[in-house]
């Protein structure tokens, strides 16, 4: 019997072992998969961060655009100046032209040379 339960122990025990073996053969890749992951989400959020040219060249786009409608409605209420709808439109162009926040709080750049 004394063998019977040192035979019982040495199977625990290599079980034990065997056991831990298999677990961390299956956390390391596991593990190895979620660096890889965080590492690429990582450079993926850094990627899609806006640049500050980008929101410069969109201000400046938009700037565009806005003069442009304020100009064609100028353009409508000099040709029909009676027309209470060129003027409101006229007025509301205006407001969205002077409203644009971006030439306030855009930074100077300084002047390249060619």
């Amino acid at each position: 019997m004394h063998t019977r339960g040192a035979t019982l122990m040495t199977l625990l025990y290599k079980l034990r072992r065997h056991g831990r073996a298999v677990l961390f053969g299956a956390a390391a890749p596991c593990l190895a998969a979620i660096r890889f992951l965080a590492f690429g989400i990582t450079r993926d959020l850094r990627l899609l961060n806006p640049a500050d040219s980008d929101d410069v060249q969109w201000t400046l786009s938009q700037g565009e655009v806005d003069f442009l409608e304020l100009q064609h409605a100028l353009d409508r209420a000099r040709i029909a100046p009676d027309s209470v709808s060129a003027l409101e439109d006229l007025v509301v162009r205006r407001d969205t032209f002077m409203a644009l926040d971006g030439f306030r709080a855009m930074p100077v750049l300084p002047a390249t040379s060619c």
